[in-house]
């Protein structure tokens, strides 16, 4: 039996706690290729899950990936922060990974997710955003004077899920 295991882990949720701690032993313990934080970015099959990630990002069509029989990708750029882009990611993952992997997600309280990614998006832009100017509805969300920005009206577990 195969095990085709991805990590979309959302940003926020211990990912980098996951990948240094968990997720290795994992591999280690059920004999699975590891593909994610601390992997050898050598490998080819690393450079397609960034083209993976930038095919989600800047929509275009990724490639088929084949990484065998038994791995756990743990990748959280392949859904993002961005609610806006969760069914084109899906869509793409399956496209370019198949419909036979298992899906691995670790989800917060929506609040705290919301608050985290939101200071997030503040830090790292180094100024202060209204929230109002970050947590967006879709009449709102194609306007180009609009970054960083997070589609509110997109955000639900159910449809990420």
């Amino acid at each position: 039996m195969s095990n085709k295991i991805i990590h979309i882990g959302l940003p926020k949720t211990s990912t980098t706690h996951l990948q240094n701690n968990v997720l290795k032993k994992i591999c280690e313990i059920e004999n699975l290729s590891y593909y994610g934080k601390q992997s050898d970015y050598t490998l080819s099959a690393n450079h397609k899950l960034f083209h993976l990630k930038y095919s989600i990002a800047y929509d275009f069509e990724p490639e088929k990936i084949n990484l065998g029989e038994n791995y756990l990708v743990s990748h959280e750029g392949l859904t993002g922060t961005d609610p806006f882009y969760w069914e084109k990611a899906s869509q793409k993952i399956n496209k370019s990974l198949g419909d036979d992997v298992q899906i691995l997600m670790v989800l917060r309280d929506p609040v705290t997710f919301l608050n985290s990614v939101y200071m997030e998006a503040c830090i790292s832009k180094g100024y202060f955003i209204k929230p109002e100017r970050y947590f967006l509805e879709n009449k709102n969300y194609l306007l180009p004077d609009n970054y960083p920005k997070f589609n509110i009206e997109k955000f639900s577990y159910i449809n990420l899920i």
